[in-house]
Parts: structure tokens; C-alpha cells; sequence
């Protein structure tokens, strides 16, 4: 043993401490990060639903009254959970105490997977590996969203390894089999990672056990989920299902453009990666190849942060580590090719200064193809996505069904598209109109979520019906079969709005009752004149513009009053307005082009003191239009005086457009 090859196996268990202590430290962060309100999200509580119920005995049902649908794609995530519920511990603070405990494993699961893949390879790379995993904010986005995305990657890195040992060690032939099973039953491509991996790295005829027993496994979960479900893929893949193969692609390539991008200036390291590493890299490149086709071929998902994809990005960044190694290697033994290289990106980094010194505000396709990568590859790949509300929907269901439980009688039913919420709290029946739990829904043709069988859904006469509006002032259902439902004639002759809770992620619900609702569908596209009284108050830089409401605003809300301020630098600017009997809200869109400031709206009158109504932290200038939504329902019928007041730095706010909307009549 070479003295150098001595002292890495002396660091080596420092080493694997420190991993193991990233990982305990990025466990803490999750938790906390698990603070933010929009987490878990909405479809984790479809899975906490099944897991409730089943751990009280109903079966793998959404309610207790609904019939036997796989309405998740999770199943071992909704069985470890249903154990959580039996034991007292509620399914949404299990998830994410697993979720935790799961990305916690995963960054020494990807340090070890990577020098399992390439072994020799220096200690300092593995650690890198799961360093670069852990800085991600998909990592802890997944951490603490609710979903099976962190364990699903630690299962699949941990597999990837185990089946890389020694073909006679007992991590091959018994620990590797057992965690392919967790692969097949986490996930339904699992079974297809796994069929792979057997067949790339088989271990000896004699000791084969293993093996057969875990193809026996899975093989018996199949049928038990034919016998139990009646398919075997989940109902949610008919769900999700696009119209055409044409249609199925396009989503599938654009979902992995948008959710590979940021990881793009890893790829040439890993294709390094996977070329040195020869046959002992074949099943990470498989786990990509496969979890690529099956986001191309699949449904158009398009979740955030490349939940489908970010297994096969934890193995990319692991061939990566590989790659970048390899590459320092060479280098240090050949200085002409470092000396080239050096210029080569001399050139490239000192041609886009010129270029942006000669062109600013231009950005040309050679300026996209080779500054972007090379000078905001590390920031892009920190940074993407960090908004939490890109890609998911985070309405206000929690207050929603706060105020729905104590209002419905045992027995009534609730209609709604996105139903994990309102069922894992409400304990209602619920019509799951998107058709991920209803096989009849699922079964019809159209885009997902626009799955309309109208018949079907009135003929169940829901008590209770909550559509997801949109963030335009016109308030349009969100989703497409609610607007379609929202405008048949049997739901304006049936329920009425009463309640709807907005809230700063700009997604509003609103609930309808069944009762003696409307006459028409018209008076639900109805349109109030304007206001008589606009008189306003505002500096002199600002310009007033009035536009007449008469056009059809939508199914659910009448326009009362628009009107544009325009040039608006700073300081209050105050109208009067007579409000509708109905349930009034006054809505604000400030333009973009703010520095970092506050918009808030306050009524002044009739009121002794001002009361603040909805108010607005602005924290950067490159944030784009953002609602104010205020509930101005305690003055309903009254003429009162608001006040808009925008306080900020440098040239203030372009334009506001505040809009008086009535809901309800």
C-alpha cells in the first residue's frame, strides 16, 4: 500500500463524518423550510387522504364512502404513512419527518454512490457529489413538499451502488434485491429501474436468491395491484393522459427542457463521467435514460423543480464528479491542453463583455449560448426556480376548509379539482372532478383537468362545489372543466357564492352552496355600470384614465369599477366609490417596473380611524405584476373613500390599476 493510498483510508472515516454531518445539518434546513405556508402541497395531501384511510381500515380509498381507486402513484409512500397515522403520528408531519430523514441519507448515499460508479476516485469528489446535491432548492423543495420525490432518490442511488458490489457480497445479494423492491413499489417506472438493473449487473447463477425473490415480489405487488385496482398503472396516469402521442411528446420534451436547463453545464462532465467509468457506470446511465423516457413519454406533468427527473439529476451530478475528476487529471499532465483550454475560456468570458459593452440591453444567440454557461452557470444552477410558486398551485385550502368543516351536515358531498386538502381535513365526500381518484373522469377525453362529464357531476348533485379561481382581474375559473361547469346552466340554477378566501399567492377558492341560486346563466357573466362617484385626489404626476365596465367579466364576479393610474411615483392617491350590495373586493395590479417598496390599500371612510385592507411588500425590481385582494364585504352598500399608497425608492411604480369587483349577489 502506497503511503498516499494509506493516508486517504486514515481520513476516510473523517471524511464520511463530515458527509453524515451535511446531511444531519441539511435535515435542520428542511425542517425549516418546511415552515413555508404552500408546503406540503396540495396533491401530498391526496396521499396523506388514502393513508388516513386506510390506517382506520377503509381501504385504499380518498373518503371513506369512495370506491377503490389508485388515485395516487406513491404506493409504498401512502403504505408508510398509513402506519404513521396508525400509530398517532398525522400523515402530513410523518412525511415530512421521512422526507427529512430521507435527504439527510441522500447526500452520503450520492458521496458513496459516486465512488461505487468509479472506484479509486479521490474522497474529496464523492463529497463534492453530495455537497452540490445539497445546495440544490429542488433538494429542499422535495425535502419538505409532502411528496415521495427524496426518498424515491435515495432508494434509486442507493440501488444503483448496492448492485455495483461485489457480485458474491452479501450488499449485492441481499441488500441490493430488497432495495429494488422499495424502487418497484415507491414509484410505478420503478419496476421498469429495476428490471434494468438486474439485467446489467447479475450476480452469479448460484447466488441468484436474492434476485428471484425480489422479481417474485414485485411480481406479486402487480398482481395484487390488478386483483385490488383493476390496471396495472395508477388511475392517475389516465388522469394526466394528453389527447394524442404528438401531444404527449411535446409536453414531455418541454417539461424536460424547462426542468434539465439549469443542470445543462453538468452535462459534458458527466458524459466524461460515464465514459471513464465504463461497465460500472451502465446502471446510472440506465436510471437516467429511463427516467428521461419516461418524463418524455409519460403525461405532461410539468410539477416544479423536475420532481420525476431529480433522481436521475442526483446521478447526473454523480457521473459528473466522476467527469470533473478525470478532467483535473488530464490536465495536470498535460499543460498544453490546460494552457488552450484557459485561452479558449479567456476568449469566450472576454467576447461577451465586449459584446454586452457594445450591446447592452441586447442579447444575441452566441451571448445566450456560451456567457450564459460559462460566467452564471453556478448561480443558474443555485438559483433556478427558487420561486416557490412556480409551477404549484398554492391556494388558500387550509382557511377554505377551516371554514367549510363546521358549516357541512354528515353525508353531503363537496366538487372540487383539487381535493387532497379538502379531503384529508374535511373528512367530506368529495367528487374529485380532475379525475385522479374517479376512474369514470379519468376515462374521458381532454387536456388534464379539463376532463368534463357534466352529466356525471350534476347527477351526483354536490352539496358543496369550491372552484380555483385565477389571478386576472376577470376572475376565470383557473382550471378548464370549471369554467366549463361554472357556465352550464344547471350550476347558475343551483348554487350560489358564499365564501371565497384570497390570499398572497394570488389563487383564490371560492365555495359555492347548492340552494335556489340564480335564474340564468347570464347573471353570472353580469355587468354593473360604473360608478358614479370617482372623484379622486392624486399628485400631479399621476394620470387618471376611466374605463367603462362593459365587458363581460366572468362567471363569478361583476366589474364595478376600473380605472388606470398612470406615471405614479410616490404618495397616496385616494377615490370614492359607492360599493355594491353584494360582497365588494377591491383589487389592485400594480405594473412591473418597482424598486423595492410597499403598496398598501386603507379605507378611509366611513370608518373613525383608516383600515388597512391589503398591503404589498415589493422586494426587488425585477418581480413582476403582483394582485392585492381586499375584502371590503363589512361595507357592503355604503359609500366609502380608499386610499392607495405606494412607498419606495428611485422612479416608483409605472401604472396601478385598481378594480371593484362584487361577489355574490
Amino acid at each position: 500500500m502506497t503511503a498516499g493510498r494509506a493516508l486517504e483510508t486514515m481520513r476516510r472515516p473523517r471524511w464520511s463524518w463530515l458527509v453524515l454531518g451535511i446531511g444531519a445539518a441539511w435535515a435542520l434546513v428542511a425542517s425549516v423550510h418546511a415552515l413555508r405556508p404552500e408546503l406540503p402541497v396540495d396533491d401530498a395531501y391526496i396521499s396523506f387522504a388514502y393513508a388516513k384511510n386506510l390506517a382506520h381500515w377503509h381501504g385504499f380509498v380518498m373518503t371513506p364512502n369512495a370506491a377503490t381507486v389508485e388515485g395516487f402513484s406513491n404506493f409504498l409512500w401512502v403504505v408508510l404513512l398509513a402506519g404513521a397515522e396508525r400509530v398517532g403520528l398525522t400523515a402530513p408531519t410523518a412525511a415530512l419527518l421521512a422526507s427529512a430523514a430521507a435527504t439527510a441519507l441522500l447526500v452520503p448515499a450520492t458521496a458513496w454512490a459516486t465512488r461505487q460508479i468509479r472506484p479509486g476516485l479521490p474522497v474529496a469528489a464523492g463529497l463534492g457529489a453530495g455537497l452540490l446535491v445539497a445546495s440544490l432548492p429542488a433538494t429542499a423543495f422535495h425535502a419538505t413538499s409532502g411528496l415521495e420525490t427524496s426518498l424515491t432518490a435515495l432508494l434509486v442511488v442507493s440501488a444503483v451502488g448496492l448492485f455495483l458490489a461485489s457480485p458474491d457480497s452479501v450488499r449485492r445479494t441481499v441488500l441490493a434485491p430488497a432495495v429494488g423492491v422499495g424502487v418497484a413499489l415507491v414509484r410505478p417506472e420503478g419496476v421498469v429501474i429495476v428490471a434494468a438493473l438486474l439485467v446489467l449487473h447479475p450476480a452469479p447463477w448460484r447466488q441468484r436468491k436474492g434476485d428471484l425473490l425480489c422479481v417474485g415480489a414485485i411480481a406479486a405487488f402487480e398482481l395484487f395491484r390488478v386483483i385490488t385496482f383493476g390496471s396495472l398503472v395508477p388511475n392517475t396516469v389516465r388522469a394526466k393522459s394528453l389527447p394524442s402521442v404528438w401531444a404527449t411528446l411535446h409536453a414531455g420534451w418541454h417539461y424536460l427542457a424547462v426542468s434539465s436547463r439549469p443542470y445543462l453545464p453538468l452535462l459534458p462532465l458527466a458524459v466524461a463521467g460515464a465514459v471513464v467509468g465504463g461497465r460500472r457506470a451502465r446502471g446510472a446511465i440506465s436510471v437516467i435514460v429511463l427516467t428521461t423516457g419516461v418524463v418524455i413519454f409519460s403525461p405532461g406533468e410539468g410539477y416544479a423543480y423536475g420532481r420525476y427527473l431529480f433522481p436521475a439529476i442526483v446521478l447526473t451530478i454523480a457521473l459528473a464528479a466522476g467527469g470533473a475528476s478525470w478532467t483535473i487529471e488530464r490536465l495536470r499532465t498535460r499543460p498544453r491542453l490546460t494552457t488552450a483550454l484557459a485561452a479558449t475560456l479567456a476568449v469566450v468570458l472576454v467576447g461577451s463583455c465586449i459584446d454586452r459593452a457594445f450591446a447592452p440591453g441586447q442579447t444575441i444567440e452566441t451571448d445566450r449560448l456560451f456567457r450564459n454557461p460559462l460566467a452564471g452557470a453556478w448561480g443558474r444552477l443555485v438559483s433556478t426556480d427558487r420561486n416557490p410558486h412556480r409551477g404549484v398551485a398554492v391556494p388558500p385550502y387550509h382557511e377554505m376548509t377551516a371554514w367549510l368543516r363546521p358549516r357541512v351536515r354528515p353525508g353531503e358531498v363537496v366538487a372540487a379539482q383539487e381535493v387532497g386538502i379538502i379531503s384529508y381535513y374535511s373528512g367530506l365526500d368529495v367528487i374529485d372532478t380532475f379525475g385522479l381518484a374517479d376512474r369514470r373522469i379519468a376515462g374521458r377525453p381532454g387536456l388534464p383537468s379539463g376532463r368534463y362529464d357534466p352529466d356525471y357531476v350534476f347527477g351526483r348533485r354536490p352539496d358543496w362545489w369550491v372552484l380555483r379561481l385565477n389571478n386576472e382581474a376577470s376572475r376565470h375559473p383557473g382550471l378548464l372543466a370549471d369554467a366549463q361547469y361554472a357556465g352550464d346552466a344547471r350550476f347558475a340554477a343551483s348554487y350560489e357564492l358564499v365564501h371565497f378566501s384570497p390570499s398572497p399567492s394570488l389563487a383564490l377558492a371560492a365555495v359555492f352552496r347548492r340552494r335556489a341560486g340564480l335564474t340564468s346563466t347570464t347573471e353570472l357573466f353580469g355587468v354593473a355600470p360604473p360608478s358614479d362617484r370617482t372623484a379622486a385626489a392624486a399628485p400631479a404626476s399621476v394620470q387618471r384614465q376611466m374605463e367603462a365596465a362593459d365587458q363581460p367579466s366572468a362567471a363569478l364576479a361583476r366589474v364595478f369599477y376600473r380605472s388606470y393610474l398612470q406615471g405614479w411615483s410616490a404618495g397616496p392617491v385616494t377615490i370614492s366609490v359607492d360599493l355594491p350590495a353584494g360582497r365588494p373586493v377591491i383589487e389592485v395590479l400594480p405594473g412591473p417596473g418597482a424598486p423595492a417598496g410597499r403598496f398598501q390599500i386603507d379605507v378611509l371612510a366611513p370608518t373613525a380611524r383608516p383600515v388597512t385592507v391589503a398591503d404589498l411588500t415589493l422586494e426587488d425590481t425585477a418581480w413582476q405584476p403582483r394582485e392585492l385582494d381586499g375584502d371590503l364585504g363589512r361595507w357592503a352598500g355604503q359609500t366609502v373613500t380608499l386610499r392607495f399608497t405606494y412607498s419606495g425608492q428611485g422612479s416608483g411604480l409605472v401604472w396601478a390599476e385598481p378594480t371593484l369587483l362584487e361577489f355574490g349577489r
